[in-house]
C-alpha cells in the first residue's frame, strides 16, 4: 500500500508539475500577446499622429468644455506655439492669441445648434483668409459633444476673386464686352 501511495503521489506531482508548466507557458503566451498588442497600438498612434500632422489645414479637436484636446502642426504654426503646449488651452484664448477671433463664430453656432458651421475669417496680422469649419464630434465617441475646428487657407482664391472682379469692373468702365485679357493679366501670379 505504501508503494502504491508513493506511486499515486508521484503521478499527482508529475500532473501538478505539468499543469504548472502549462500555466507558465500560457502566461508567457498572454504576456507576448499583450506586448504585441501594445506595440501595435503604439505604432497605430504614431501613424495617426503623423497623418494628423501632415494635413496642411489647421485642425483643433475641442472638448465640450471648450478646451483644446489636440492640435496638428499647422494649428500650432498659426498659434505660434509648440503643439505639445496647446492641449488644455481654452479654444477661445488660443484663437484670439492667434489672431483668428472670427473662427469663434462657427464654434458658437455649433454649440447652439449642434450643426456644422462654416465662415470665412481673416487672420491678423498676416491678413490671410481662412475658411473656419466647426464639425460636431459624432455621438458614441469618447469626446462626444465636442468639436473639430478646421482652418483652410483660401487667400489665393480670394486674391483670384478680387482680380477677376477688378478686371470685370475695368472692362465695364472701358466698354469692353470681353474682359478675358484683363482677367488673365490680373490673375497671372495668383495661382500657386
Amino acid at each position: 500500500a505504501t508503494v502504491f501511495m508513493r506511486h499515486l503521489h508521484r503521478r499527482s506531482l508529475v500532473r501538478e508539475i505539468g499543469l504548472a508548466f502549462d500555466l507558465h507557458a500560457k502566461e508567457r503566451d498572454l504576456e507576448t500577446q499583450v506586448e504585441e498588442r501594445t506595440d501595435a497600438l503604439v505604432h497605430a498612434a504614431a501613424e495617426w499622429r503623423a497623418t494628423f500632422d501632415s494635413v496642411g489645414d489647421a485642425i483643433l479637436m475641442i472638448d465640450r468644455g471648450g478646451h483644446v484636446i489636440r492640435a496638428n502642426l499647422a494649428a500650432a504654426g498659426l498659434a505660434r506655439q509648440g503643439v505639445q503646449l496647446i492641449p488644455g488651452t481654452p479654444a477661445a484664448v488660443l484663437l484670439r492669441r492667434a489672431g483668428l477671433d472670427g473662427a469663434l463664430g462657427p464654434l458658437g453656432v455649433l454649440q447652439r445648434t449642434g450643426e456644422r458651421s462654416t465662415a470665412e475669417v481673416r487672420h491678423y496680422p498676416s491678413l490671410r483668409w481662412y475658411v473656419a469649419t466647426a464639425e460636431p464630434i459624432p455621438e458614441g465617441r469618447e469626446q462626444a459633444g465636442g468639436a473639430v475646428l478646421t482652418l483652410r487657407d483660401i487667400t489665393d482664391v480670394k486674391l483670384m476673386e478680387r482680380a477677376v472682379t477688378e478686371a470685370r469692373d475695368e472692362a465695364g468702365a472701358e466698354g469692353e464686352a470681353d474682359p478675358g485679357h484683363l482677367v488673365e493679366r490680373r490673375t497671372r501670379g495668383c495661382e500657386r
